[in-house]
């Protein structure tokens, strides 16, 4: 997964370990009421940017079954990025 993609701020986050990530887990949300969503929320970028490449004009319910979505998410998304 892309850091690019990730959305902020848990983008400062990617390849950290141990105390590295808790050091910038601190630096980015100290003192701050946090809302953490869930990782599909996080990464929906990345899922996105690879059911388009996984398209290959015939699979929308097979990709919208192994991604979690509906057939017509893939499908409208698909559609957006269609150029």
């Amino acid at each position: 997964m892309h850091p690019a993609l990730i959305l902020s701020p848990y983008d400062a986050l990617m390849g950290q370990e141990g105390v590295d990530a808790i050091d910038a887990l601190c630096s980015v949300l100290g003192g701050a009421t946090v809302y953490i969503p869930s990782a599909r929320t996080v990464f929906s970028a990345c899922i996105e940017q690879q059911i388009l490449l996984e398209y290959n004009g015939y699979n929308t319910a097979e990709l919208a079954k192994k991604y979690g979505f509906s057939r017509e998410h893939v499908r409208q998304l698909i559609k957006r990025n269609a150029k």
